[in-house]
């Protein structure tokens, strides 16, 4: 990884140490999906802006930092940030409702810290240490809200108390939404893909995917017109929260343990939302990177509205915490 990376010995040491203590929780999308959008991204961004964003990153790529938040979120000095990976609702209510749930609004949530992510990239007084993390948190983060169970009911923990059995394994309703689909993704090339790296890996959850399966996977996707490009990025984070949550209710009623229906169903909207994450993703750090607006009206209502809910308070720390006094519990942790 060379040196001057975020990923330090000491670092480094923590994503092993946090890899093997939590080997069997789910991850938003699961490596491939997370690396999937940074890579739609990483291709669809100006080269001006990608450079700089290379710079930051400091070796590392943008496939390995979209997954860092993910390997690190159990870690000492980093469990505080297990709770930016979700922003729960209840039925019936929207985002800013359940700001009076509990624990809600001191622990954090992702719409807060893709806020924070920005504000930070943005912030000349900010360290490149400081921006090196809040760039791998945004780019992890993005996948995360375009993930519709990330958004899940709080009373089943986004899915993650419906038990399941997908393809004759044993899992949960959030964890076929992280990675179940996508490894074993219905399209045209899915026998393919299992035929060029091997039934076990396409039977295989936890495998990490190699760049070439990464590259394959979205090789695989539809190529989206000018005019769907345009209208995707042009909106910003509570329009993306909306378009993952549209669709929330209809997620789960259809499950009904037929694992082949479902996928049929599903598999081409994962595909779609990790399309769209990228391109999105590419467009804002074109322009953070350039130093310009994005989406500048809606930017500031999103924090004024914030502000007016928890004040000045920002429980959104994207750095290490030697305190770590997080009330919050990973529904992920022990899947």
């Amino acid at each position: 990884m060379g040196k001057g990376v975020i990923f330090n010995t000491a670092m480094l040491f923590a994503v092993c140490a946090s890899i093997i203590g939590v080997s069997n929780r789910s991850w938003a999308w699961g490596d491939t999906g997370h690396e999937a959008v940074a890579l739609i991204a990483q291709q669809n961004m100006n080269p001006q802006a990608l450079q700089k964003v290379n710079a930051l990153l400091g070796g590392m790529t943008m496939l390995q930092a979209a997954i860092w938040p993910d390997q690190v979120k159990h870690s000492a000095g980093w469990r505080h940030t297990a709770a930016y990976h979700f922003a729960d609702t209840e039925s019936g209510q929207n985002y800013f409702d359940d700001f009076s749930r509990p624990n809600f609004t001191q622990n954090g949530d992702v719409i807060r810290a893709l806020v924070k992510a920005e504000d930070v990239l943005r912030d000349g007084s900010a360290s490149s240490t400081q921006k090196q993390y809040a760039l791998s948190f945004m780019i992890h983060f993005v996948g995360d809200l375009h993930q519709p169970l990330h958004e899940g009911h709080p009373e089943d923990l986004g899915g993650n108390t419906i038990r399941a059995s997908f393809w004759g394994k044993r899992t949960n309703l959030h964890a076929i939404w992280d990675y179940g689909m996508i490894d074993y993704i219905d399209q045209g090339a899915s026998f393919d893909w299992a035929k060029t790296f091997g039934f076990d890996r396409f039977l295989s959850y936890f495998k990490a995917p190699t760049v070439q399966e990464v590259q394959y996977f979205v090789s695989q996707m539809r190529t989206p017109t000018p005019d769907e490009i345009a209208a995707w990025q042009d909106s910003y984070i509570m329009d993306w929260s909306a378009d993952s949550t549209a669709d929330r209710a209809q997620i789960y009623s259809s499950w009904n343990g037929d694992s082949q229906a479902y996928q049929t169903q599903w598999a081409p909207y994962v595909n779609e939302k990790i399309l769209r994450a990228g391109y999105r993703l590419a467009g804002w750090l074109d322009a953070i990177m350039a130093g310009q607006p994005f989406k500048q009206q809606k930017a500031q209502d999103l924090r004024q509205r914030i502000s007016q809910i928890v004040g000045n308070s920002n429980p959104i720390v994207l750095e290490p915490s030697s305190s770590d006094n997080t009330t919050f519990k990973d529904p992920c942790a022990n899947d």
